[in-house]
């Protein structure tokens, strides 16, 4: 008999219980969550018997398939490499906040699946909507419950899995048995070594200690500031859950498709080496200048053909020649001048509209020839930069007759998960301003060549 020592890491996963608690109550809109009642949030490690016994499979030592699942996920990164080509993951460079990750274990051929999921929240009908991170296809809906409860292993227990509609096909037969969280990767064996001792009929040893976990988060997780690419998450995922227990789209008869309703939904999704692209077209002046949040704001423009152009600009008051206060309008990228108006001393911005007021864009002079074609709809804080596909979404769904999906502004919070809040006091740089920028849709961006200025050399 061995006994287990006390689990120094048990405080940490505790408060990372805690932070899905909170990140669940705000994900889902709902009124309450709460660990279980029936369980304590701090892990308790048990007093766990090893039992050698002879191996069920004799071309494998007794002694090395009684710690296996000990020991599965001590593999080289050449074999994480092998395991990832099994994976044809749609936007491998998408950031996603660790909130909106979860796990689906589903239950067939006396085996058990985890399935890397996105959740989403329908507030209008009240539904979570869980889609296979691999492929982002619908897996399945759920209603979503007044009181979100999760054991201390991160799964939720009090969600009625009897009630899930529009399955996808390879789900219409197969029973799903869990829902849980970000970190169940790491922690599901707690909950399913006996199943697998009483498949087996084999008595593994195992120290219900998540170890695991423990080893990729050791200073503990605070789900709503980490953030991973989806190649990360699936890198996590083939290491720490055993091969058996792994699944890909292709199994689930799920296509890696790219379907025009996408259109807007993941035009922030592109990679790093075209983000790069994209802000050295920028030519940006001085990378390392910072401004804060309430000093930065979002032009946003038509052209002739009534297709929207968004810029972040900055704007300076100046005095001209007849002595008259004017406001310079500036881009904070190349540090051009762009236009002036007159200014009338009462310009202010409307926090419940989010657009400032009383100033008159008819009036613009000393403007570049972009702007010779060009309507000034409005002027708004740098957050429209990224809210503004979600504010017109309705808008471009009539324009082109195409339900386009559009649910989330993940974009915002994955560069800027500080917010909104206190704008006068949060500050960025330019080139951090432009990371957010480039990432709209690319027809909405002006880059340097647009305003007719030669590029960096």
């Amino acid at each position: 008999m061995k006994l287990i020592k006390e689990n120094k890491y048990s405080k940490k996963l505790t408060n990372v219980i805690a932070s899905i608690l909170i990140a669940s109550t705000i994900l889902s809109g709902c009124g309450s969550v709460s660990a279980s009642s029936d369980t304590e949030l701090t892990p308790t490690p048990t007093v766990t018997e090893e039992v050698v016994v002879n191996s069920p499979i004799p071309s494998l030592d007794p002694k090395k398939l009684s710690r296996y699942y000990c020991n599965y996920y001590k593999i080289s990164d050449e074999e994480v490499e092998n395991r990832m080509e099994n994976y044809n993951i749609k936007y491998k460079n998408s950031l996603w906040c660790m909130s909106y990750i979860m796990y689906t274990v589903i239950k067939y051929d006396n085996n058990i699946k985890l399935i890397p999921c996105i959740q989403m929240l329908d507030n209008k009908n009240n539904l979570l909507r869980i889609f296979d991170l691999e492929s982002e296809n619908l897996l399945y809906t759920i209603p979503c419950p007044g009181d979100l409860k999760l054991t201390d292993s991160g799964s939720y227990n009090n969600l009625d899995l009897t009630q899930i509609s529009v399955k996808s096909d390879f789900l219409k037969d197969k029973e799903i048995i869990e829902y849980a969280s970000c970190i169940y990767d790491l922690t599901f064996l707690n909950d399913y070594i006996d199943f697998f001792r009483e498949r087996d009929g084999f008595n593994y040893y195992y120290l219900n200690d998540y170890k695991c976990f423990n080893e990729v988060y050791p200073d503990g997780l605070e789900i709503d500031n980490v953030f991973m690419t989806e190649e990360d998450l699936f890198k996590e995922y083939v290491k720490y859950v055993p091969l058996e227990n792994q699944i890909t789209a292709k199994e689930m008869g799920l296509e890696i498709d790219y379907p025009i309703e996408r259109k807007y939904s993941d035009a922030w999704r592109i990679s790093n080496e075209e983000l790069e692209e994209r802000t050295s077209k920028l030519n940006i002046l001085n990378e390392d200048e910072e401004n804060t949040m309430n000093s930065v704001f979002t032009l946003v423009l038509k052209d002739s053909q009534d297709n929207y152009k968004l810029m972040n600009v900055i704007f300076q008051k100046r005095t001209n020649e007849l002595n008259e206060d004017i406001l310079c309008f500036i881009d904070i990228y190349t540090g051009q001048d762009l236009f002036s108006i007159k200014a009338n001393g009462n310009e202010c911005f409307n926090y419940d509209t989010g657009e400032f007021e009383n100033i008159d864009f008819d009036s613009i002079h000393n403007s570049l020839p972009y702007f010779d074609d060009k309507e000034i709809c409005y002027l708004s804080s740098i957050i429209e930069t990224n809210v503004f596909v979600s504010n017109h979404i309705e808008e471009f769904r009539e324009r082109d007759n195409v339900m386009y999906e559009y649910q989330t502004d993940d974009a915002f919070y994955a560069l800027f998960p500080r917010g909104e809040y206190h704008m006068s006091e949060v500050s960025y740089t330019t080139k951090e301003y432009a990371s957010l920028y480039v990432r709209l849709p690319e027809e909405m961006i002006v880059y340097a060549k647009d305003l007719g200025l030669p590029a960096l050399p």
